[in-house]
């Protein structure tokens, strides 16, 4: 099976074009989501659905931190709701390559986004060429089947490791590590479809926003700092990540990655138990960090509105907790569930979106407007993801996604850093009147 197949547009006739090695694929539907008469469908029906990023204006799958298929481990495939263009890019294939990691990110935003593959090769010793290892960039435009620009990384007779990539607005930062230097992580960032170098320096890159980069140092075996850097020359901003000192020292990890921001975690020691546990959040999205910190620091979680300037904090670990929203733009107080009404209502999971609140509460699942606080749907089960300019992509689970692991609402702890999908399906929904037509459209 082709990681092609594992993606169907319901409606259209064509079957998926032949693979091109090397290069995209690209088919153009007839006309635009924004112009089609009805929502389009696109199927997640692959092995055990593969994992699906949402950003920059594009889905992605094996591209954005969402990893590659198992049963098409060296191609990304990336679909513009808003053209309804398709693309599938190959990891080019290198002679006398052994294996190697392999990574993609996009820079830039939808129809005009350039996609960058990562690859390190290994290359074992044959005849008068010894063994090698080779970390190389490729870029691409979504309509050729060639790369626009191929740059050398880094080059070693040691092993190597690609620890992370992720793109800006215009431009890729690229993280590896290598054993020669005790694999004490490099990141390198490269501007352009060219992929020009523009600066370097130590740490993994784990995040990014349009403009800026989220990058980890680390100090010890469990321990790490972090900074976040200007994108246009690597400038490291005033953030206030480092550890502050009140009654105990607090260790500080980062939670998550969006288009808009970065959310980090201060740790305190629980009095019941003395494990581990979240004690305020730290939010960056280029803002004034000093606006919102008081609002945060007995937060549990954070949760920014994919289609607007909202945001939705948890207080508290356990249920009931208590949610405020605000406006990230200026932390005004926009409306507020105190843990006793989260209590009555019996809140099992909650999200937020285009200006609304997504409840599961095992009766009515209701859906509140935040500027009324009155309901305007129940029984509710497709959740915008994200408003891609005319179009809206809505994942659709008849179970609730919320609990069904599409939309998990604990995607920030453990390992999950960047925001995924497994949602059985998609659904893309053109704007009525300059906006999405929900929540019962």
């Amino acid at each position: 099976m082709t990681f092609f197949v594992a993606l169907t547009l319901v409606g259209c006739s064509e079957p998926p074009p032949a693979r091109v090695a090397g290069g995209p694929v690209t088919t153009t539907e007839s006309s635009t989501v924004s112009q089609a008469a009805a929502p389009i469908t696109v199927r997640n029906s692959g092995a055990g659905r593969s994992a699906v990023a949402v950003r920059r204006g594009v889905l992605a799958w094996g591209c954005n931190g969402a990893p590659f298929a198992k049963d098409s481990p060296d191609t990304a495939q990336i679909l513009v709701p808003t053209t309804a263009t398709r693309a599938e890019i190959r990891v080019p294939t290198v002679p006398n390559e052994v294996s190697g990691d392999t990574k993609c990110a996009t820079m830039g935003s939808g129809a005009e986004s350039i996609v960058v593959i990562a690859d390190v090769v290994h290359r074992k010793s044959s005849g008068l060429e010894s063994e090698s290892y080779e970390l190389t960039l490729f870029s691409f435009d979504l309509t050729s089947p060639s790369p626009l620009a191929k740059t050398v990384v880094t080059s070693d007779s040691t092993p190597m490791s690609l620890t992370g990539i992720f793109g800006s607005a215009d431009g890729i930062a690229v993280s590896y590590a290598m054993a020669n230097n005790g694999y004490e992580p490099q990141v390198h960032y490269y501007s352009g479809r060219t992929l020009t170098p523009t600066w370097k320096g130590q740490g993994t890159v784990i995040g990014a926003t349009d403009s800026l980069f989220a990058v980890e140092h680390p100090i010890l075996a469990a321990t790490s700092r972090y900074s976040v850097l200007a994108a246009a020359d690597g400038r490291p901003l005033d953030a206030g990540l480092y550890d502050r000192v009140g009654t105990i020292v607090r260790a500080l990890s980062f939670v998550y990655s969006s288009d808009v921001g970065f959310a980090f975690a201060w740790h305190g020691i629980s009095a019941d138990d003395h494990s581990l546990v979240i004690d305020g959040i730290v939010w960056i999205d280029g803002g004034d960090i000093g606006k919102q910190q008081d609002k945060l620091d007995e937060a549990t979680d954070i949760q920014p509105d994919p289609i607007s300037d909202l945001v939705l904090v948890t207080y508290g670990d356990s249920k009931p907790a208590a949610y405020k929203v605000f406006d990230r733009t200026t932390w005004e107080l926009k409306f507020e569930i105190d843990s006793a009404k989260s209590s009555g209502v019996n809140i099992s999971a909650l999200g937020i979106s285009g200006e609304k609140l997504y409840i599961l509460n095992g009766h009515d699942a209701p859906v509140i407007d935040i500027a009324t606080g009155r309901s305007v749907h129940s029984g509710w089960s497709a959740f915008p993801l994200a408003d891609l300019g005319g179009v809206t992509v809505v994942a659709m689970e008849s179970d609730h996604g919320l609990n069904a692991g599409c939309i998990d609402p604990d995607f920030g702890r453990g390992d999950r850093k960047v925001i995924h999908y497994n949602c059985g399906e998609f659904t893309l929904v053109p704007d009525v009147d300059g906006r999405f037509p929900g929540p019962n459209y």
